[in-house]
């Protein structure tokens, strides 16, 4: 299982023919990516907010991955089984949410590339204002719900593709591999092939019924 790693390599292509190459046959890869033209952040000033989006796009080698992913999968050899979208929406001004968190992250980088700290300052101030009319709304109507202006609002859409690596032996895709949820990765090494992250192998597991040490690793 990979998430959010491929946008980062310059040479994507590369790492994916090494996956591919560590992978046994009918060994499963779950790999997830964002397409950071998906993040929608509503603000106070939407110029300023544009700026610190652009100057983020450059923390990546592929910011953009999952438009062209699926045929690079392919083309390394992959089968590719599925594709979904994961939809993260968050509507409050939270210190526990993920915005806010990669926001500071956010923040920190956008300040080597091109904006200043009062820029940031500003950004986040922005933010802040948006939240505060959200509570005062709230409070001056007696209810819970938000205005249709959605004031704070974030939403960003990583993609995840699951893919296979077909079977040498013909062993059919329904016998090699089951639906599975998204946090699940089959994945099997090849005899004298480095083993990858620990990552993978915590989650890797037995699913082949017709080669039951196939998927194992050793």
């Amino acid at each position: 299982m990979s998430t959010q790693v491929y946008e980062y390599v310059p040479d994507v292509d590369g790492a994916l023919a090494e996956l591919y190459r560590v992978l046994r046959p009918g060994g499963r890869a779950l790999i997830l990516d964002t397409d950071w033209d998906s993040l929608v952040w509503n603000t106070s000033d939407s110029s300023l907010r544009d700026r610190l989006i652009d100057a983020w796009s450059a923390r990546f080698a592929h910011p953009h991955l999952p438009c062209t992913l699926k045929h690079r999968l392919r083309n390394a050899g992959f089968r590719v089984l599925r594709c979904d979208v994961l939809v993260l929406l968050i509507d409050t001004y939270d210190p526990d949410t993920y915005s806010l968190t990669n926001g500071h992250i956010m923040g920190e980088f956008v300040q080597h590339h091109g904006l200043s700290a009062s820029d940031v300052a500003d950004w986040k101030h922005s933010l802040e204002d948006l939240e505060a009319k959200v509570a005062t709304f709230s409070a001056s109507t007696g209810t819970s719900f938000r205005p249709q202006s959605h004031e704070g609002a974030f939403g960003l859409a990583p993609y995840v593709y699951r893919t296979l690596r077909a079977a040498s032996s013909g062993c059919p895709p329904g016998a090699c591999w089951r639906p599975c949820p998204v946090a699940i990765l089959d994945h099997s090494v090849r005899p004298g092939a480095s083993r990858t992250s620990t990552a993978l192998r915590s989650t890797s597991r037995k699913t082949c019924s017709r080669y039951p040490s196939r998927n194992a690793i050793k």
